[in-house]
């Protein structure tokens, strides 16, 4: 299946080339040209006859009316060349027939989308083609009826331009939807084929409710301000939504708790959210879709479930290839990833997935939360293979060169050592994991180098950690007492090693911390930590930073050396914004007056520093002897 995606790449390069420069000029056209349609003009039919309002039940009505034809299928009855303003009534209104009908060429302007263009009812064997219908409630309505063909109409500004209700067997093909609130609505209307539409500049292009069998293929949905096409309701199932174009929508594929349909073959591009986004649907098949450029994610998952993602396209997205929230036992194979945020699929909060031959270039996994996922070594970054580990103990990886990226989840008692991962979000990444060691790794040029979640006890020490996009190391949210020692983190883009939200207890000694762009280490929120001996100089910012919600922290700083950093030594801060990397200090703060700084830190130096060092080793022993 790997050798298949790479044929699909090949042939889709020419596609996405020749995609790109055909919605750039389309873009060119939408916003220099002004054509937004929101001023409708008048549209009608040369050479038609002004006529009124026309109300039929009922084959006999329909025969005593048209002038052409006998209802039969060789030779049907025809109403054409009208203009119809529909200012009371509906435009054209037909009830109880089952000859066959041809209504084309015909103008219904409504005024205020107060009445109906066409009023189909209890109808078969119409045709409906080359009309304009504008301004109307819906501009064609069907109720119970079948082997109705719409195409070839224009239909504008109305408040549905399609709306099917309890309609089946019919074909809605080539018809232009512009400026409407809705394009096509099915409703309780099964086995119908849409096929061939454009759908733009409407709120959404087609809706399916409560349908079941239909086939939607080959549509253009462009620019609709919110969804592309949208399948709502869990009895909306065993559609195929296939072939279409849905693009620079704000969605372009929308599942709203559906069920059992196939998603096959969409381009959902450039979207100012997402390509496709499922929410509480099921068992659903989202298969050899292009969803790639979108502004948010490519495909969004949440709490939807049993579904099979697969072979999909997820390109330069502008969060995550794939993002999958509160799922559940969801199989997301065979896709091809390539982000410039370092994320390819993040699993947040998902549980029992399998993901197998999924193809990561310039990017990697993220997970937080879940278990019982499976991720095999068929999944490639950059051509090396995930290593993912789930409630393992005592694993030995050491000096593999085939490790695109390393994942222990509630892992104990393992060693990590000598393995060299760049290029993807997080390096090494403990996840409720205790008691490992993580030494003599490379992990540069990453998002992350070496980071820990809800991990502890474990022993960080003589990494490399240069040239990432945050922090060399990251403790985060409860990793306490961990031993960080003589790694090397320069030259990252936050800051050499950072430990936030009540990661505490930790000893961070002896490292080299200098030449990053913010600080060389930096705490957040943390307590009873021990800094000692380490080399924080030349960094852009501080040497050491502490910012802490509240007072009465007994941090311990104890013979740490630092010059040429550019705003100092050391800080203090007592406030943090929640998400502290995008709020970096103005740099305006002086260096605190030891003097003055405030009681519930400890800068001691010498003799008094190791007494405090002794005391809060003794305090720290205490308190686990207390947790046992």
């Amino acid at each position: 299946m790997t050798t298949m995606i790479h044929k699909k790449v090949i042939c889709k390069k020419g596609r996405i080339i020749l995609f790109t420069i055909s919605f750039i000029f389309l873009i060119f056209i939408h916003f220099n040209l002004g054509i937004t349609f929101k001023d409708t003009p008048k549209l009608e039919i040369s050479n038609a006859t002004n006529h009124s309002t026309i109300f039929l039940d009922g084959n006999y009505e329909l025969e005593t009316f048209c002038t052409k034809g006998n209802g039969s299928e060789e030779d049907p009855f025809i109403i054409e060349n009208l203009n119809i303003d529909a200012i009371d009534a509906t435009g054209i209104e037909i009830r109880n027939t089952n000859a066959y009908l041809i209504i084309r060429d015909c103008s219904i302007e409504s005024y205020n989308k107060a009445k109906l263009g066409m009023d189909i009812r209890n109808c078969g064997n119409i045709t409906i083609t080359n009309n304009i219908l504008q301004n109307a409630y819906d501009g064609i309505f069907l109720a119970g009826c079948y082997s109705t063909v719409i195409s070839n109409n224009l239909l504008i500004g109305n408040g549905v331009g399609i709306n099917l209700v309890n309609s089946n067997y019919n074909h809605i093909m080539a018809n232009n939807l512009i400026q409407n609130e809705d394009g096509i609505i099915l409703g309780s209307s099964h086995r119908n084929l849409v096929s061939g539409n454009n759908c733009s500049n409407n709120l959404y292009g087609i809706t399916l409710d409560i349908s079941k069998y239909n086939i939607i293929e080959n549509n253009f949905l462009f620019n609709n301000s919110i969804n592309g096409i949208r399948l709502r309701y869990d009895l909306t199932e065993f559609n195929i939504v296939r072939d279409n174009d849905c693009v620079f929508n704000e969605i372009g594929i929308y599942l709203l708790f559906p069920q059992n349909n196939e998603i096959l073959r969409n381009n959902c591009s450039f979207n100012r959210k997402d390509g496709i986004y499922s929410y509480g649907s099921e068992s659903n098949l989202v298969l050899g879709n292009n969803c790639s450029f979108n502004l948010n994610h490519g495909i969004r998952l949440q709490s939807s479930d049993f579904s099979n993602i697969t072979e999909n396209i997820c390109v330069s997205n502008g969060y995550y290839g794939i993002y999958s929230s509160s799922c559940y036992n969801n199989n997301l194979s065979a896709n091809l990833y390539q982000s410039e945020t370092y994320i390819g699929i993040f699993l947040e909060s998902s549980r029992d997935a399998i993901l197998s031959e999924n193809i990561l270039n310039q990017c990697s996994f993220k997970i937080l939360g879940g278990d019982n996922n499976k991720i095999d070594i068929s999944n490639k970054i950059d051509g090396k293979s995930v290593r993912y580990f789930e409630d393992c103990t005592n694993l030995n990886i050491s000096g593999i060169q085939d490790v695109g990226q390393l994942i222990l989840i509630n892992c104990t008692n393992s060693i990590i050592e000598d393995l060299k991962i760049s290029n993807i979000y997080k390096g090494i990444y403990l996840e409720h994991s205790f008691n490992n060691t993580i030494a003599w790794n490379n992990c540069s040029n990453n998002s992350y180098g070496i980071a820990l979640y809800l991990s502890s006890n474990n022993s960080i020490w003589e990494n490399k950690c240069l040239q990432n996009m945050k922090s060399g190391i990251y403790l985060d949210f409860n990793s306490n007492y961990n031993n960080i020692s003589k790694n090397f983190c320069a030259y990252n883009e936050h800051s050499g090693i950072t430990a936030r939200t009540s990661s505490d207890y930790n000893f961070i000694m002896d490292n080299n911390c200098s030449f990053n762009k913010l600080n060389g280490i930096h705490l957040s929120d943390t307590d009873y930590n021990i800094i000692s001996r380490n080399n924080c100089s030349f960094n852009e910012n501080y040497g050491i930073y502490l910012f802490q919600y509240e007072p009465n922290h007994h941090n311990v700083l104890d013979e740490n050396f630092g010059v040429n950093n550019g705003n100092g030594f050391f800080c203090i801060e007592e406030y943090e914004d929640e998400d502290y990397e995008d709020y970096p200090p103005d740099g305006n703060d002086p260096d605190p007056d030891p003097s003055k700084i405030p009681g519930y830190f400890i800068n001691f130096f010498g003799f008094i520093g190791i007494f405090s060092i002794i005391f809060l080793f003794l305090s720290i022993v205490k308190k686990k002897k207390a947790n046992f």
